[in-house]
């Protein structure tokens, strides 16, 4: 249950900020990207030291998900990395395209 709250307040606070009209800066996008990158590296050398699976760095989850469906490690990593690297793009695009008009 707490996973999928988590998770809704991440969209629900998207919505709000979409509704406030925000726009996200060249600047800003970079810096997110930077920053979740610095903290992704960091998490892999957290997960070695602690032997634990932290952001599933090592290890697919269990269960029933979306890693089912993709190849072994690293490749599931690498994948899910590109995922997100679209979902940056698609979400810099759409808080921008007011700006166009």
């Amino acid at each position: 249950l707490y996973f999928y709250m988590s998770h809704f307040n991440i969209l629900l606070f998207a919505i709000y900020l979409w509704k406030q009209n925000y726009v996200i800066k060249k600047t800003d996008f970079f810096r997110s990207i930077f920053f979740n990158s610095t903290f992704f590296i960091f998490v892999i050398f957290l997960n070695f030291f602690l032997d634990s699976n932290y952001w599933f760095t090592k290890d697919k989850p269990n269960g029933i998900n979306l890693t089912n469906i993709l190849p072994e490690w690293p490749y599931y990593l690498i994948i899910l990395i590109f995922i997100g690297i679209i979902s940056y793009c698609i979400t810099f695009k759409l808080f921008n395209q007011r700006l166009r008009k």
